[in-house]
């Protein structure tokens, strides 16, 4: 006779599906400690401490659990052992209110390669700004960083560069290029000249990853440098950012300098699902392009994901916390994620409206690679009970919803600016200042201090100030600043 399973056994003991049994046991005595009712009383922990003994019960004995394992697999909950997620939720139960509450899961994702996974080759396109601006160290700088990736190709990758002014050219058409010589001479022919219209090189660089052909056999990417502002293309820019999405096409947007729209390359990025990230000069630019690549190069595939809530519970939003804090785009409850190696977190936001007592299967949750290899999913249960609202909330979760409160907090702060409400700005930069200075991040705390006094009768922030703040904040892991 099958025996009456729950699907989140592991998720209740904070565990991945490959845990050992010393983990499983060393997590049971670790949360047993929050949730035996003789040790913490509050909220109806013996509900809570019954749904803990019962998946320890199940996943310390090893025929039990295998038992659980195979129940699992049938349902295609069980992870593949390269590919798996562990998930955390701020609250295993929350309490009846008249009121709707926020409720967060953090999910860590681990795509590792092994022995048995095969390298997938990258399909590779660098789209490199070469406006009037560029002219000089930029240009050469660019030069140099294109140069170190081609030397560092495999036989099998693809790489092509374009370049872009108020027009876009084809420098290295994509091709496994063996003859790096030839490559290197066609490098060297760019010139810094013109205006700049960045969707012309968008446009470009994804009709030459297009020519890879089944691009879900590859890794495939797009690396776009700008130092200044597009002219009068901003929505296509963000439309072409949606289509390579949809092509299973990544981006990273980099911005180089500092007169350049960071607002704009954070929408691009985010239309995407890729990363927005700031280089201050041209000597950080060749060993920026390498960590991308290496990057790229260690990645076992590229990955989307699925969230499904049951009616009434939102999903306010969704952050990447690696390598930085930033807000991911989910249309319909779906998101790409781009390539992944190593590990990744993200935090759902959500928002849980008043529901009568019980136990709700409030999430379903899929991350999967865009080739079907890998796959991964699962149910987040939630509990209303009757009493007071006190619960311990893992500190992992906590620490993350700092980060995303410290992101938010700048978002914020760039919304007033842009409406004209310096003043009310210049009160949420001086707030982050005196919690940088508490932090340790002296530098970063006087600059926000110094912008924040010249704001009001500026009208804005200085060009570095405003790269340096909005980047910084974003690599920083703080407790967010208590406003009002």
């Amino acid at each position: 006779m099958e025996e009456n399973f729950r699907p989140d056994y592991y998720q209740i003991l904070e565990v991945s599906p490959f845990a050992s049994t010393e983990e499983i046991e060393k997590a049971y005595r670790r949360l047993v400690k929050g949730y035996h009712p003789d040790v913490y009383r509050a909220f109806k922990t013996a509900f809570l401490f019954r749904q803990l003994q019962e998946a320890y019960e199940v996943l310390r004995d090893p025929e039990r659990r295998k038992i659980y394992d195979d129940w699992l697999r049938a349902r295609g909950l069980y992870p593949e052992r390269a590919f798996w997620a562990d998930v955390l939720p701020s609250h295993r139960a929350l309490p009846s209110l008249n009121e709707p509450q926020a409720w967060y899961i953090l999910f860590t994702l681990h795509a590792e390669r092994d022995h048995a996974i095969p390298p997938r080759p990258l399909n590779l396109c660098l789209v490199i700004d070469t406006s009037t601006s560029m002219k000089g160290p930029k240009l050469e700088s660019a030069i140099k960083a294109s140069e170190l990736i081609l030397r560092s190709l495999k036989e099998e990758d693809l790489f092509a560069i374009v370049s872009f002014n108020d027009r876009a050219a084809v420098i290295l058409p994509s091709s496994r290029w063996q003859d790096c010589k030839k490559a290197l001479g066609l490098l060297r022919r760019m010139k810094a000249e013109g205006g700049t219209e960045m969707s012309h090189g968008i446009f470009a660089g994804l009709s030459e990853l297009s020519k890879a052909g089944n691009l879900k056999d590859y890794i495939n990417h797009m690396i776009l440098l700008t130092d200044g502002n597009t002219y009068g293309d901003e929505e296509e820019c963000i439309r072409l950012a949606k289509e390579a999405k949809a092509r299973g096409i990544s981006m990273t947007v980099a911005g180089l300098g500092a007169t350049w729209n960071e607002e704009l390359l954070e929408a691009i990025a985010q239309a995407n699902g890729g990363m927005n990230i700031y280089i201050p000069g041209p000597r950080e630019l060749p060993k920026t392009f390498q960590e991308i690549v290496e990057t790229l190069t260690r990645s076992v595939s590229s990955f989307h994901g699925k969230i499904e809530t049951m009616e009434g519970v939102k999903l306010k939003g969704l952050f990447r916390l690696d390598p930085q804090v930033g807000r991911i785009a989910v249309d319909g409850g779906t998101f790409f994620l781009g390539p992944l190696n190593g590990s990744i977190r993200l935090l759902a936001e959500l928002v849980v409206p008043p529901l009568t007592v019980g136990e709700y299967f409030a999430i379903k949750w899929e991350f999967g690679d865009i080739k079907g290899e890998f796959l991964a999913r699962g149910e987040i249960s939630l509990a209303i009970l009757e009493g007071p609202g006190e619960q311990l909330v893992p500190h992992e979760v906590v620490t993350a919803a700092e980060r995303v409160a410290i992101f938010k907090l700048r978002e914020k702060a760039w919304e007033d600016i842009n409406q004209g409400k310096t003043a009310k700005a210049s009160g949420r930069l001086l707030l982050l200042a005196r919690h940088l200075e508490k932090m340790g991040e002296k530098e970063l705390a006087l600059l926000a201090r110094k912008e924040a006094i010249m704001l009001p009768e500026m009208g804005n922030l200085s060009p570095e100030g405003r790269k340096r703040l909005y980047y910084g904040t974003r690599l920083l892991a703080l407790k967010p600043p208590e406003e009002g």
